[in-house]
């Protein structure tokens, strides 16, 4: 399935609208949307290997439902996930 393009402009609108104060205040319901705000969050993640406890413990404080979050970027390959321990995908 090919990606929409977002322009930089447009990624910008996106993280405006829905991320504030490092904090994500609602996930947008469109997919392409998504991308950005995972692609944000991903990036503020420094590159190492996590633990669920330090995952979760970086997550909770970004978003209310940290446990979709999580599993959305596990699920979307932006992290991987062996033996409960997760890391950037590459």
């Amino acid at each position: 399935m090919e990606q929409e393009q977002i322009s930089p402009e447009e990624k910008q609108k996106i993280l405006d609208t829905f991320f504030k104060d490092g904090k994500i205040e609602q996930m947008p319901s469109k997919h392409s949307k998504r991308v950005v705000i995972w692609e944000k969050v991903v990036e503020m993640l420094e590159d190492k290997p996590y633990s669920e406890f330090e995952l979760t413990k970086f997550l909770k404080p970004i978003y209310v439902d940290f446990c979709t979050l999580r599993r959305d970027l596990v699920d979307n390959g932006y992290l991987i996930r062996e033996n409960n321990i997760y890391t950037k995908a590459k």
